[in-house]
């Protein structure tokens, strides 16, 4: 259940920080100052070069991993207060679909006890048989026979795990879903079945999608909303159809010429040093072909030019 403005998920000024190593001890932010909402029902999807700090943004968003500052709600509920079985208990409604689906199953486990796990977390009054229905109709849901229940994870293939990793989030109706490159792993043919999975889901249940990937071509198909991350900084978010037929921002535009709008991105020299000045400046003004004195001095805000579409960027700012 979203908010009373319709919003699932809101995020205001996270930061991730990871501890330094050898003599500079001091922490690294791989995620800073990042906001974003994501409405009830909506996909929003994540893109950036590798080490640009998506996955780091999804464990904050969870309230994972290591030291972070700001804010999170979910459905209204601030889950950067909470801890423990309360922080447990409060992100129900928000689920986690991860790249390789074999390290998030207990091998050990069949795969009907990896599923009972999350409904007697969710609802400890549930009846033994209540459960083993639920489990047999989520497997069901995403196209796999209920007899799977009783087989273990090395007996399927990639595709099929995926299909169960989701089948679990589904089972405690989550009002959103994060998808860490949920697809990347899989081949093409495989990739668009989980892809179209993932949308009717969306139809069916109403759930938002927070999807990181880094091929802009299941980011055109699923989504209706692009955010743009460069080193930890949210530096685009415009409606789909407005980011791919012409992004704002200079790295979003370098993006798509790499990509050319259908392959995973590579940039060349990727996960550069910081730009000279970047700390108080535009990260990407070191690589900016249009930067100025004021991109190197000035950090630009992510302001809205307009039709939802916001930039961080001294170029596109001005009037």
């Amino acid at each position: 259940m979203s908010d009373a403005q319709g919003i699932v998920l809101r995020v205001s000024g996270l930061t991730v920080r990871y501890p330094g190593a050898g003599a500079h001890r001091q922490r690294r932010a791989a995620v800073e100052d990042v906001s974003f909402d994501i409405g009830a029902g909506e996909v929003c999807g994540l893109i950036g070069e590798s080490g640009s700090g998506k996955s780091s943004l999804a464990r904050g968003i969870l309230q994972l991993g290591p030291a972070r500052s700001g804010a999170v709600w979910l459905n209204g509920m601030p889950l950067h207060t909470l801890s423990g079985a309360a922080l447990r208990r409060g992100r129900v409604p928000m689920q986690m679909v991860f790249q390789n689906p074999l390290d998030s199953l207990n091998p050990r486990l069949t795969i009907s006890a990896s599923l009972r796990e999350p409904l007697m977390i969710r609802d400890t009054r549930l009846e033994a048989a209540d459960r083993d229905r639920r489990i047999a109709g989520a497997l069901e849901l995403v196209g796999l026979a209920a007899a799977c229940a009783d087989r273990f994870p090395h007996e399927f293939s990639g595709g099929q795990l995926q299909r169960i990793a989701i089948a679990r989030n589904v089972l405690v109706r989550p009002d959103i879903l994060i998808c860490d490159e949920a697809v990347s792993a899989l081949d093409a043919s495989i990739q668009a079945q989980i892809l179209n999975l993932l949308a009717d889901l969306r139809e069916r249940f109403g759930m938002a999608i927070l999807f990181i990937s880094h091929d802009l071509a299941a980011v055109r198909h699923m989504c209706d909303r692009v955010l743009v991350l460069y080193q930890g900084r949210l530096i685009e978010d415009a409606p789909a159809e407005i980011f791919f037929a012409g992004p704002g921002h200079p790295y979003s535009r370098a993006l798509l010429e790499s990509a050319g709008g259908c392959s995973p991105v590579s940039l060349p020299g990727a996960n550069p040093a910081p730009s000279p000045g970047a700390e108080r400046g535009c990260a990407f003004a070191g690589q900016c072909p249009e930067a100025t004195p004021t991109c190197l001095a000035q950090r630009p805000l992510l302001e809205n030019g307009g039709r939802g579409h916001a930039v961080a960027c001294w170029n596109r700012q001005r009037p």
